[in-house]
C-alpha cells in the first residue's frame, strides 16, 4: 500500500509539471494569410560572377504578380541551374515552382532552371485558404553591352584629295568637303542615307573647313577680320569684325553659352581667346600668350590648325573643354592638352580656369588631325599623325579620366574591322540615333572616302 501511495504521489507531481507545459502549447499562433513574395536571392557562382548581383522587383498591379531583374545578367550568363532562395512576407502553406520543363515544391534554398521565360510561382499561405501566382522572368542581356558595332555603310561617298569636316546641327549630320577650290555639303541623319553633294558659298576659297565649329543654332567659321555664319550650312554670311583689332586665327566650340574663337591682338601679338553670344561680335576673354614659339616653352604654345576641340560635363559635374594637339604658327606640332574649365563659386559670379595636361606629362607624343569626341562618358580618339611623321599605330585610343592618360581599348569590346585603314584628318561625328561616324581621312598613300558607322549597344538603353 505504501508503495502504491508512493507511485500516486509520482504521478500526480509529475501532472503538475505537465500541465502548465500542455497549457502553453494551446496558444498557438494564428497561421498567417499572407502570400506575398518580398525577395529572390541567387546564389554566388564563380563561373558566372554577376549572377548573385541579381535584384528583383515585383509588381503587385496585376492578379498574376510580375517578378523581374531591371538590370539584364551580363550576356552568356547561365541560368539553367541556379541556386535559388525564396523570401516572403511571412511563414506560408508551401510554395510550387514550375514550366513547362519542370515543376517543384520549394524548400528553402533550390537548384532551379530558369531558362523558360516565364517561370511560374504558385504560394500557398499558411492556414491554406489563399493562394497567389507569380510570373518570374530572369532577363539576360543577349548583346554584350559593351560592346562597340562598325560597319562600313558607304564605300564612295566622297572625291579624293578632300579634306573633310563634320557637325551635327539640329539633328542633321552635315559632312563639308574642301578639295582646294570649292567647298561641298552632304547630310544625313543616320550616316547610311545622304544627299548631295550641293555646292557652299559665301565662304571664302581657300577656307580651312576643318576649323568650323558648330554655336548653339548657327555655324562659325572665323578667318582673318571676318567672322562667317550660316544657318543651313550650305549659305554664308560674311561678318565685317575689323573694327575690333583682332586676327582671327579659328573658331573653336560652343562652350559656356559662348562661341569660342582664337584671335591674335594686331597691335601686341597676343593669341587671346575670344568669346561672343550668337549674334553678336567676338571681344577678348582670356590672354593665352604671346603668338611666338619663341617667346614661350614648347609646352605652353598654342595651337591654330590642325587640333581637335571637343566640349564635355566633366565627371565632377563642371562643363570642360579640350583642345588637344595640333600646329603652332610655325608649323611645329604640339602635344598639348588644354583643358578649359568653368569653376562655379560661391563668393563671385564663377571664372574659367586652363590647364595643359601635357605639363605633368611631356613625354605624350605630339598629335595632329585626330578626330576626338566625347562618347558614353570617356574620350574617344582616332587616329592622328604622331610628332610630324607617323601615323598612330593603334585606330582608337580612350581615356576615362578627361584626357589625362589615353589606353587601348578592350579588343573584345570596341575594335574598328580589319579592313579599316588608320588614318589621320578623318571627320568624326555624332548621329541623332548616338553612333558615331567617322569620314574620310587621309595616311601617306591614300586618300579616303568612305563612311564607317560605330555604336555602343547600351548607349542608348537608358
Amino acid at each position: 500500500m505504501i508503495r502504491f501511495k508512493t507511485y500516486y504521489l509520482l504521478f500526480a507531481l509529475l501532472g503538475l509539471l505537465i500541465v502548465p507545459g500542455c497549457e502553453k502549447k494551446t496558444e498557438v499562433k494564428t497561421p498567417s494569410s499572407e502570400t506575398k513574395l518580398t525577395a529572390i536571392v541567387f546564389a554566388a557562382n564563380d563561373s558566372f560572377p554577376g549572377l548573385k548581383d541579381a535584384e528583383f522587383k515585383v509588381d503587385f498591379s496585376s492578379d498574376t504578380a510580375i517578378v523581374y531583374n531591371p538590370d539584364s545578367l551580363p550576356v552568356g550568363t547561365r541560368i539553367d541551374s541556379v541556386v535559388a532562395t525564396f523570401y516572403f512576407s511571412t511563414n506560408i502553406g508551401y510554395a510550387r515552382f514550375w514550366s513547362y520543363l519542370d515543376t517543384t515544391i520549394i524548400l528553402t534554398s533550390d537548384t532551379l532552371n530558369f531558362t523558360p521565360q516565364p517561370c511560374y510561382l504558385h504560394v500557398v499561405s499558411e492556414d491554406m485558404k489563399h493562394e497567389r501566382d507569380y510570373k518570374i522572368y530572369v532577363n539576360v542581356h543577349t548583346v554584350d553591352p559593351d560592346l562597340y558595332v562598325w560597319s562600313r555603310t558607304r564605300e564612295h561617298l566622297i572625291p579624293q584629295n578632300c579634306d573633310v569636316h563634320a557637325e551635327n546641327l539640329r539633328d542633321t549630320v552635315l559632312l563639308f568637303t574642301h578639295d582646294g577650290i570649292s567647298t561641298a555639303l552632304y547630310r544625313s541623319t543616320d550616316g547610311k542615307e545622304w544627299s548631295g553633294p550641293v555646292q557652299v558659298t559665301g565662304l571664302p576659297r581657300g577656307v580651312n573647313i576643318r576649323q568650323i565649329c558648330k554655336g548653339k543654332d548657327l555655324l562659325y567659321y572665323a578667318e582673318g577680320q571676318t567672322l562667317y555664319t550660316s544657318l543651313t550650312g550650305a549659305e554664308w554670311t560674311a561678318v565685317n569684325c575689323s573694327g575690333l583689332g583682332l586676327n582671327m586665327q579659328s573658331a573653336l566650340f560652343y562652350y559656356n553659352d559662348s562661341v569660342w574663337t582664337l584671335a591674335k591682338d594686331m597691335t601686341t601679338n597676343e593669341l587671346w581667346f575670344t568669346t561672343m553670344k550668337e549674334g553678336k561680335l567676338p571681344a577678348k576673354q582670356m590672354q593665352i600668350g604671346v603668338l611666338n614659339r619663341y617667346c614661350r616653352t614648347a609646352g605652353e604654345r598654342f595651337p591654330v590648325s590642325d587640333f581637335s576641340a571637343i566640349t564635355f560635363i566633366g565627371q565632377s559635374g563642371r562643363r570642360r573643354a579640350m583642345v588637344m594637339g595640333g600646329y603652332d604658327t610655325e608649323g611645329q606640332p604640339l602635344n598639348s592638352r588644354w583643358n578649359l574649365e568653368w569653376v562655379d563659386t560661391d563668393t563671385t559670379a564663377g571664372y574659367y580656369r586652363l590647364e595643359n595636361f601635357t605639363i605633368e606629362q611631356p613625354e605624350f607624343s605630339a598629335i595632329t588631325g585626330a578626330a576626338l569626341v566625347w562618347y558614353d562618358y570617356k574620350m574617344l580618339l582616332f587616329g592622328a599623325l604622331e610628332n610630324g611623321a607617323t601615323i598612330t599605330q593603334h585606330p582608337v585610343l580612350e581615356s576615362i579620366d578627361e584626357g589625362m592618360n589615353w589606353t587601348v581599348p578592350d579588343s573584345a569590346q570596341n575594335k574598328l574591322p580589319e579592313e579599316f585603314t588608320t588614318r589621320q584628318r578623318q571627320a568624326i561625328v555624332i548621329t541623332k540615333d548616338k553612333a558615331i561616324l567617322l569620314i574620310g581621312g587621309q595616311n601617306h598613300t591614300t586618300s579616303f572616302t568612305d563612311v564607317w558607322r560605330g555604336k555602343k549597344n547600351s548607349i542608348d538603353w537608358y
